[in-house]
């Protein structure tokens, strides 16, 4: 059995007849008749009733031409992914990040480029309410961003990547860096410096409406000015755990976090989304598909760290 027999077969019953099938696959009547011929013989069935009104499947050949149509409808999945993997005017991956998620997805786009080098890739970090212009104007193909209920109101498709939380984040020269939770008041009383989100903007009215005032130095959208002021003790800041518990810059940047039990808080769940009526494109499903696969192992090697 091969490709073509399978073409054949199944053109022939699109067509009614053996002439019309082999003039639409531009090839002559005796070749498909003995395709077709070779094919029954090696299944040991036969697919068609002939005469010269036409041809039309047996039942048993029936049943055989629905599994081949499948087979083809597979197949040309496979080329469509192929083509954008292969061709530089289709080949392009264009994510959104929220602040602070970006750093999820680096090391399952650096694999991708390594194994599909001619895709091209554009990533960029933006607030929730431009990810979600840009979804609805189709200028990325997915977003990785906390999911809010107002998403399932809208014509967009979302999955779940992640559970997260808030912590708190201190340098290690801080007198709360060995410590494994802080009270309410204490938070109160630190200097903060929050990075300039809505997401964390709404956490943070909820506590200041619940628990009184927090002492927020300011709010900013630079990330480096954050970091170097908490690595040298100015102040501290409240960041989501899965940006920064087992992030490279913990290391690198002298910080140490804290587990903030905070009962307004309630956990948020990371994940991707696309618009509905696009679906994911090819290029789309393998980072995401791959990019489930990489936070698993890691969290799995974390737990296994932990026990």
């Amino acid at each position: 059995m091969n490709l073509d027999q399978i073409q054949y077969i199944v053109e022939v019953t699109k067509a009614g007849s053996l002439s019309k099938a082999a003039k639409q696959l531009d090839v002559t009547i005796p070749a498909i008749s003995q395709s077709i011929s070779s094919l029954e013989a090696e299944l040991g069935i036969k697919l068609f009733h002939r005469s010269h009104s036409g041809a039309s499947p047996t039942a048993e050949g029936q049943d055989i031409i629905e599994m081949a149509n499948s087979v083809l409808s597979q197949i040309q999945l496979l080329k469509k992914a192929a083509l954008e993997y292969t061709n530089p005017q289709t080949s392009e991956l264009r994510i959104a990040s929220s602040p602070g998620l970006t750093s999820l997805v680096v090391d399952t786009l650096v694999k991708i480029k390594e194994d599909y080098p001619q895709l091209k890739l554009l990533i960029t970090e933006k607030s929730m309410s431009e990810i979600e212009a840009d979804l609805q104007s189709n200028h990325i193909d997915v977003a990785i961003m906390i999911l809010r209920k107002e998403i399932q109101k809208r014509n967009l498709l979302k999955g779940v990547l992640l559970e997260g939380n808030l912590l708190l984040v201190v340098s290690k020269r801080s007198t709360y860096a060995l410590e494994k939770s802080i009270t309410i008041e204490e938070l109160r009383k630190l200097p903060l410096v929050l990075y300039k989100d809505e997401i964390l903007q709404k956490y943070i009215d909820e506590f200041e409406r619940t628990y009184g005032s927090l002492n927020i130095l300011f709010w900013t959208n630079h990330s480096e000015t954050i970091v170097r002021l908490v690595s040298e003790g100015f102040a501290s800041t409240i960041a989501m755990d899965l940006s920064f518990r087992h992030s490279l810059i913990m290391q690198i940047a002298n910080l140490a976090f804290i587990d903030l039990e905070v009962s307004c808080w309630e956990s948020f769940h990371v994940g991707w989304v696309c618009l509905r009526d696009n679906h994911l494109t090819e290029p789309s499903k393998v980072f995401l598909t791959r990019l489930e696969h990489d936070l698993r192992t890691k969290i799995n090697k974390v737990e296994k760290r932990n026990v």
